[in-house]
C-alpha cells in the first residue's frame, strides 16, 4: 500500500482543473447525444407522414361519393 503524500497547492489546483474539463467534456458527450436521439427520433415520423401522404394521392380506391 502506498503512503498517503499531501499534494502541493499547484498540485490540487492542477488536479480541479483537469476535474474540471473532464467535468466538461463528459457534459458536452451527454448533452450531444440527447440532442441527437431527439434529432434522430424526429426524422423518420416525419417520412411516415410523408409516405403516408403520397399513398393516400396515390391510392386507386375512389371516394365514397364516386363509387
Amino acid at each position: 500500500m502506498r503512503p498517503h503524500v499531501p499534494l502541493s497547492p499547484e498540485d490540487r489546483a492542477t488536479v480541479a482543473m483537469w476535474s474540471r474539463r473532464v467535468l466538461a467534456v463528459w457534459a458536452v458527450i451527454v448533452a450531444s447525444l440527447v440532442a441527437y436521439a431527439f434529432l434522430a427520433q424526429r426524422e423518420p415520423t416525419t417520412a411516415k407522414i410523408e409516405k403516408t401522404q403520397q399513398q393516400a394521392k396515390s391510392s386507386p380506391v375512389a371516394p365514397g361519393w364516386q363509387r
